[in-house]
């Protein structure tokens, strides 16, 4: 039994209530006492655009403290409306609550729940994420919102739903969410910061919907607040194509559909320092489907959290970092999702046109799930849950300004927390291969191949092996 393993079963039998309260005030006033200046501007600002908003003649004397108060206010107004929506428009069961509700949780403890990956996996981060970006909003930085979406969470699985509170959940909406939340945040400020058109504004409030109110009083107020742009610049590209399974999962023959992919490399890790901010440096790819059932078919991220080791030599240069990753794939036959942390390393050569990059990362998986089946049956989990390891490796090369070759691969090892059991595993291995022609600057034809191969060493059915193929071609807009 590893450690993990060890808190959890004591956590299960235990209300979590006071410890959870201490702790959530540890994490909330401890990084607030130290704020930065260029925070204390931001929330300054933020709290300008609110008082002149409400046409208020008081100003305020103390803006961390107002930022953190509105920051709660949207974590609570989240959690509300969700549940609003849910108990009386969707009429589901589970919202249905009150003071015994809330009793039975607090007595029961916690549960790994069953409810449907898509719900668990990327539902919950996105609830996260909405929380953690309204605190960015206000004017908090990475690590003053990060305690928000594990309150926003802990109020939610206790006293939101009549179900035992989650503790998969719990860990999951947080920790994805932040990951998530922070990424959506910057880029919806690459769209607008204050100054932009309509479309800019519409496009930064579909991105990241926790800035809406924000990006409204700048434009009726016309104030401008100090809004930190992208401090290195960014690659990214808009794609659009049609996909071919050429071997499934259950050996049955799956349907060409069209899918959507965005991908974007923010900030130049090359160019950091020991004090630049979380997430300065971060990558996302994102791939949607338009004939499949699951809509969100990948998410792979990675935000830098601290510079470790930084060197240039020549047209050399090494980098090694901490990240914070949050991966999720959802396709008909398969699914997997993580939630990690691991030392990435990083290498860059030039040799005249011909640019060649290579990262590996190791990580330790703080939840991830894993399954192979069809959501037959909304009330059982066909998935399960565990932590464990990975191993990820890139490679690009650029050969000028016509052509580009990547190969990504990533090698997935969860314990199987279903079962006592030691050898009991989930294993999962990604393969892309992708070539990219520039056919007229910024638009590109790329072809790129994938092969998912998953080995379950499960308790239902011993030591299976399934693999799956996918062919994609695409046109690709390059920003």
């Amino acid at each position: 039994m590893d450690t993990f393993e060890y808190l959890y079963l004591k956590i299960n039998k235990l209300s979590l209530l006071p410890g959870c309260i201490l702790t959530m005030a540890i994490l909330v006033i401890r990084p607030l006492a130290g704020a930065s200046t260029d925070t204390l501007q931001t929330a300054a600002h933020a709290d300008t655009l609110r008082m002149t908003s409400s046409k208020a003649t008081l100003q305020t004397t103390d803006p961390m403290k107002n930022a953190r108060v509105s920051s709660l206010q949207w974590a609570l107004a989240y959690d509300a409306g969700i549940w609003f929506g849910n108990r009386y428009i969707r009429q589901q069961d589970w919202a249905v609550i009150g003071i015994q509700s809330l009793k039975n949780n607090i007595e029961h403890g916690w549960v790994m729940d069953e409810d449907e990956f898509d719900v668990n996996q990327f539902g919950h981060p996105y609830q996260g994420a909405l929380v953690f970006s309204a605190a960015r909003a206000q004017g908090l930085d990475f690590w003053q919102a990060s305690p928000y979406p594990i309150i926003s969470s802990y109020i939610w699985e206790m006293a939101m739903e009549n179900e035992y509170p989650s503790i998969n959940d719990m860990i999951t909406t947080p920790l994805s969410g932040i990951t998530f939340g922070e990424i959506s945040h910057r880029i919806s400020l690459l769209l607008y910061d204050g100054s932009g058109n309509r479309v800019q504004m519409l496009g930064a409030s579909v991105l990241n919907p926790a800035r809406i109110p924000q990006i409204w009083r700048m434009k009726s107020t016309q104030i401008k607040p100090k809004l930190k742009r992208i401090p290195a610049p960014f690659t990214a590209g808009i794609a659009m194509g049609a996909g071919h399974i050429n071997e499934s999962f259950n050996g049955t023959a799956a349907p060409d559909n069209g899918f959507m992919r965005f991908f974007m490399k923010y900030g130049d890790i090359l160019k950091s320092d020991k004090n630049q901010k979380p997430f300065e440096h971060f990558e996302i790819l994102l791939v949607l489907n338009f004939r499949n059932d699951e809509i969100v078919a990948e998410i792979y991220s990675s935000g830098l959290l601290y510079q470790i080791y930084q060197k240039t030599v020549n047209q050399q240069a090494v980098f090694v970092g901490l990240y914070k990753n949050y991966d999720y794939l959802n396709q008909d036959e398969y699914k997997f999702s993580s939630s990690e942390i691991g030392i990435g390393l990083f290498y860059r050569l030039q040799l005249d046109k011909l640019l060649i990059n290579g990262e590996i990362e190791p990580s330790y998986i703080i939840l991830g799930s894993s399954g192979d089946t069809h959501d037959a049956d909304p009330d059982l989990r066909d998935y399960v849950y565990g932590n464990g390891r990975s191993l990820k490796g890139q490679f690009t090369a650029n050969y000028g300004q016509w052509m580009k070759l990547y190969l990504r691969i990533a090698n997935y090892q969860l314990k199987n927390f279903d079962s006592d059991d030691d050898l009991l595993f989930e294993e999962t291995e990604l393969i892309k291969f992708g070539l990219q022609l520039i056919l007229q600057q910024p638009v590109s034809v790329g072809f790129e191949q994938s092969e998912i191969f998953h080995h379950s060493d499960n308790i239902d059915n011993l030591d299976t092996e399934n693999s799956a193929s996918v062919s994609r071609i695409y046109l690709i807009y390059n920003f």
